[in-house]
């Protein structure tokens, strides 16, 4: 499974960790305490098929090792479902995109602000691509 390392989300978890941030989200210095760099890497890292960020293991109450093992789908979708299933249920496909890749709604000045700035646009063009291949059942 692919990962990718955020460098950015690394600098505040260590800074949450040595106290000179209060909290990262929903984490605080008492969530990191006892946590080695390399674990905070981990938690800087995104993970499995959906790329969950792996701080985000910690309100799953799982261990990191979950995103990125065999039950990998299930903890994303799971993920995704407590996060912004409202979102995909209401057809807010746009707000769904950027609330996954930034924890944030689609910006009403319709400039997202992800790390790739096609992110949303591509994603809905995979929906509207794999909608066209879906094989209707009988």
């Amino acid at each position: 499974m692919p990962q990718r390392f955020e460098p950015h989300v690394y600098k505040k978890l260590k800074e949450v960790q040595n106290g000179t941030r209060k909290q990262y989200e929903t984490i605080t210095r008492e969530t990191l305490t006892n946590m080695n760099d390399n674990a905070i890497k981990n938690l800087a890292t995104s993970w499995g098929p959906f790329q969950i960020m792996g701080y985000k293991c910690i309100e799953l109450e799982i261990s990191v090792s979950d995103l990125r093992g065999e039950h990998a789908v299930y903890w994303g979708i799971h993920w995704i479902e407590k996060t912004y299933g409202k979102l995909l249920r209401q057809a807010r496909f746009k707000d769904a995109f950027h609330y996954h890749n930034t924890g944030k709604l689609y910006p009403k000045n319709g400039i997202p602000k992800t790390h790739d700035p096609t992110y949303v646009e591509r994603g809905i063009m995979y929906m509207n691509e794999f909608s066209k291949n879906t094989i209707k059942a009988q």
